[in-house]
């Protein structure tokens, strides 16, 4: 993708997607706080990313209406490659391989079923009154 279609491209979900409303910012942090706060292709932390992590779409068949699932949380070097719009040097590391893609698909598979089981409230929530102990 050329800078130039990027920047259409961009415009474009622009327009469907509040980026300053307190719902998409709570589901980025959401989506952050399950990546780990860290870019899901190189693991980069993202407090040592310059503009911090970015967020990425997966599918833009619920845009403007976003789930979880929808998104990951990227450094800028793995967004801008994922979009074409950088040349990697050589040894930098390329999300697009086949390899990384295979990785991100293994990790969406693990976070997805979290995801399911919390969505299902199959995680027993303990509290300070129901906390297992030793004598169980």
């Amino acid at each position: 993708m050329s800078t130039s279609d990027y920047s259409n491209h961009s415009k474009k979900y622009k327009k469907h997607v509040d980026y300053e409303s307190d719902e998409w910012t709570a589901l980025k942090q959401r989506r952050r706080e399950l990546d780990g706060n860290r870019c899901v292709f190189c693991g980069r932390p993202g407090f040592t990313c310059r503009n911090g992590l970015q967020t990425h779409h997966l599918t833009y068949d619920r845009l403007g209406h976003e789930d979880i699932r929808d998104i990951i949380s990227v450094c800028g070097s793995c967004h801008a490659a994922l979009e074409n719009r950088m040349v990697l040097k050589p040894g930098q590391y390329d999300p697009r391989t086949p390899e990384a893609q295979a990785r991100l698909q293994s990790y969406l598979d693990i976070t997805n079923v979290m995801l399911d089981k919390i969505e299902n409230d199959t995680i027993k929530h303990y509290t300070d009154e129901n906390l297992p102990n030793d004598n169980n």
